[in-house]
């Protein structure tokens, strides 16, 4: 039994197979040029390796062995990112998936890396059972009060003025349905909302955002796409400014370098630009203050979902991001915002919308608690050499960022 690094043809040797489960709507050509660019990335070709198992000089099981830095109280430690773990149809069960992985732990514990981290497509129990140790791994989600038009406002709440709940006042404080429906059983936004869009009544009354309009520092909402801005590598440099500042405050967080996020920008692009899939582009939102960018959101969005992988940026411009997110989502009739825990730690405790969006964005709108489910993919897990290292598992929310996931 042999470990290498891989040749080109060892790699195809794996892609012909690994296509049926890792080519997110590429053609086979379309996968390869997709692997052999990643490869061949300035940043990839000092810090991802491919590492294949042979037995008898066939290829039996592969992964990937990125070399990333974390940051924690002010150091910086390398870590060993394992990914793409593999192992050739013909051999399941044997072992080699196994294998590979305890073969690249040593590999990393002797060239003094100071841990290794994987993200887990599988039961984590596999990983846990070689040593390795799981983060949170919560998906949250919230769902978004619908936009309200000028014809659902009544008159007759003239009187009790703004978020009058007047004779209607019951449903209006979201009615029987909407505190049952903090969500509803079926997840749909509407099932709380039958009761009057989140209760006619209560939403009478409060004023409509529209194009144009800004309110204590929001941007001006967007009522369609049109005024969506996706990120490119002209965006790499002010957010390498801004990651860099706001990752001092963060408990620990992956360093990332302009070439860093030049690759991992160009892969998401490669599949918007390629997949079969509809594959999301990545839009970004820049918070600004006093004439100057102080913090940034990247997002996606699928269907009537917006996900957010990441706010970031001083404490005010996470605010005006929060605020800018939620009511262009609303003007735009998503029905969802969606991420990793790591995006709501500007929520805790309460894990409330209402807890980080201004009175100009609530209006009279009600807003759901968060709910969280665990995810099913990319959980990631780590086993520090570091004592130090330890104690990372014990914050919550985990901090690790979706676009750091290998």
């Amino acid at each position: 039994m042999t470990i290498a690094l891989a040749d080109w043809h060892d790699i195809l040797t794996v892609l012909r197979e690994s296509y049926q489960i890792w080519s997110p709507g590429l053609r086979k050509d379309e996968y390869h040029e997709y692997i052999w660019r990643q490869i061949n990335h300035p940043w990839a070709r000092r810090n991802y390796k491919f590492f294949v198992l042979k037995h008898n000089s066939q290829v039996v099981a592969s992964c990937k062995l990125y070399t990333v830095n974390l940051t924690y109280r002010g150091r910086s430690y390398l870590f060993g990112g394992i990914g793409a773990i593999y192992s050739m149809k013909a051999v399941r069960g044997c072992g080699y998936g196994r294998e590979i992985v305890t073969e690249i732990v040593d590999y990393c514990f002797n060239n003094d890396y100071d841990g290794t981290i994987l993200f887990s497509d599988i039961d984590p129990e596999f990983y846990d059972r070689l040593g390795f140790t799981e983060f949170g791994s919560a998906d949250f989600s919230v769902h978004l009060p619908k936009q309200q038009v000028a014809a659902e406002f009544s008159s007759s709440d003239s009187a009790g003025g703004p978020c009058s709940t007047g004779s209607n006042g019951s449903a209006g404080s979201i009615g029987s349905a909407g505190s049952a429906g903090s969500i509803g059983s079926s997840g749909s936004s509407g099932s709380a909302g039958s009761a009057g869009s989140i209760g006619s009544a209560g939403m009478t009354g409060s004023a409509v955002f529209t194009a144009g309009t800004d309110v204590t520092g929001i941007a001006s909402a967007a009522t369609d796409t049109s005024d969506v801005n996706y990120v490119d590598d002209t965006d790499v440099p002010t957010m390498i400014a801004i990651y860099s500042k706001w990752q001092r405050s963060q408990p620990f967080a992956y360093q990332r370098s302009e070439l860093y996020l030049q690759y991992k920008l160009g892969r998401e692009r490669y599949l918007a630009e390629h997949s079969t899939l509809a594959w999301p582009r990545l839009e970004i939102t820049y918070a600004v203050e006093n004439g100057i960018q102080t913090g940034y959101a990247l997002t996606e969005r699928g269907g009537k979902n917006l996900r957010i992988l990441e706010i970031v940026g001083t404490e005010s411009a996470r605010h005006q991001l929060w605020n800018t997110l939620v009511e262009n989502a609303i003007q735009q009739s998503m029905h969802k915002l969606r991420g990793w825990e790591s995006v709501v730690s500007d929520l805790y405790p309460s894990f409330r919308l209402d807890g980080v969006i201004d009175d100009a964005v609530k209006k009279c709108r009600h807003f759901p608690p968060l709910t969280s489910t665990q995810r099913t993919w990319g959980r990631p897990m780590y086993m520090p050499f570091e004592t130090e290292l330890e104690k990372l598992v014990d914050y919550f929310p985990c901090p690790i960022l979706e676009l750091d996931h290998l």
